[in-house]
């Protein structure tokens, strides 16, 4: 575990900077799928899966949305089905589709790095995004009380800790499983139809979105390093590092058992002594 944070602040300090970006993420996540809610229209194809879906209040929204862009739709089609696309062609398809969509260039980024659409798992888009702001709530709750108990040095910090810090590394993996899902959709469906501002080559777009992906994995990681160390530390001790793999530990492994619980589970004198002695230091790591 680390035993400061950045070389010069406390481990608490890292744990308050640690808990505040995350709820800033969550914040975040809540604002991106409450404006993608509002500002996303459904393309033709969706509208028409919800339709068959039973889905008829959702499709008299986009009613009006239908309307406007059938002609758009034939001629983008059209062209995407010619055998030979003229560079003139190909712009005038990129800003067809940028007229259909109201969102900004900057919120498509954003939604290409942490939105939870589009129609994932088969399902209708405002399912998908009504997931992540609820994600997204969760997120900046659990954040939220976690920096109180830091802030406040509430009695039951260490269990907390530990549990935020599994919280965390679930957040890594469910971050890393999105991403992953939206792969096979992510030149089809999700550039063609919802990141209209982001046109490019598909291979170009894989190695943006892979290169993003990886850094903010690699960022969520530290994050999640940093608080496990802070949690590792408040449980365990500072120094306690130096108190485990110990070859006397496996001494209890060849222990048979002899009816005395206590004494099956004891700990080796010299393991005991050596664990006790490394952690009754102050923590340095800790104000």
């Amino acid at each position: 575990p680390a035993t400061h944070f950045l070389g010069c602040f406390s481990l608490r300090t890292g744990a308050k900077v640690v808990l505040v970006a995350n709820a800033v993420y969550g914040l975040m996540l809540v604002l991106l799928h409450s404006m993608l809610l509002a500002e996303v229209k459904e393309p033709k194809s969706e509208i028409m899966r919800l339709k068959e879906m039973g889905q008829e209040r959702r499709l008299q929204e986009h009613g009006a949305f239908m309307a406007q862009t059938v002609v758009a739709d034939l001629s983008a089609h059209a062209t995407v089905e010619a055998e030979e696309m003229t560079v003139a062609q190909a712009a005038a398809l990129a800003a067809a589709r940028a007229r259909r969509q109201r969102t900004s260039w900057w919120l498509e980024f954003l939604d290409l790095d942490f939105g939870f659409g589009h129609q994932l798992f088969s399902l209708p888009d405002q399912t998908n995004l009504v997931t992540g702001l609820a994600y997204g709530v969760i997120v900046l709750g659990v954040s939220l009380y976690v920096l109180h108990a830091v802030q406040t040095h509430s009695v039951t910090l260490g269990s907390t800790a530990r549990l935020f810090t599994t919280f965390a590394h679930m957040e890594i993996l469910l971050y890393t499983f999105i991403q992953l899902v939206k792969w096979p959709k992510l030149c089809k469906v999700i550039q063609r139809e919802y990141l209209t501002h982001l046109y490019m080559e598909c291979r170009v777009l894989w190695f943006v979105y892979v290169t993003r992906t990886i850094f903010y994995i690699i960022v969520f990681s530290f994050a999640t390093w940093v608080f496990s160390s802070f949690s590792f530390v408040l449980t365990f001790g500072h120094g306690a590092q130096h108190a485990v793999d110990r070859p006397e530990y496996g001494e209890a492994l060849d222990v048979p058992p002899t009816g005395d619980r206590k004494a099956e589970v004891a700990p080796s004198d010299e393991g005991y002594a050596y664990a006790t002695a490394r952690t009754r230091a102050p923590p340095a790591g800790l104000p």
